[in-house]
């Protein structure tokens, strides 16, 4: 049996309360829009600098594409992955090296 919505909400529940409780008001129900909302999630620990966080999300989204039906997958391919990051730049971070990088 292929994972969907209530095995991806389960899975999400148990490992990121907080991403749930934190569903926008027009989120619950839909499927696309659940995942989106944690991808954002994804996006701020990334732009918080908590990537440990971030690795987590991620560790859950591959384990879920493994076992995922055709529904929770399409939504986790493009609510998700095309999704994540699109057209977002963080600045911090990512100046370009000067004379003091990598012992110059």
């Amino acid at each position: 049996m292929s994972a969907g919505r209530e095995e991806f909400l389960s899975r999400l529940a148990a490992n990121f309360p907080d991403v749930v409780a934190g569903f926008g008001p027009y989120s619950a129900g839909l499927l696309h829009c659940e995942v989106g909302d944690f991808r954002q999630a994804t996006e701020r620990a990334m732009d918080n600098g908590r990537l440990w966080e971030a690795e987590r999300h991620f560790r859950l989204v591959a384990e879920l594409l493994a076992v995922a039906g055709p529904e929770l997958r399409n939504a986790l391919e493009i609510s998700y992955l095309e999704d994540l990051a699109l057209g977002e730049f963080t600045p911090r971070g990512t100046e370009p090296c000067g004379s003091g990088c990598h012992g110059n």
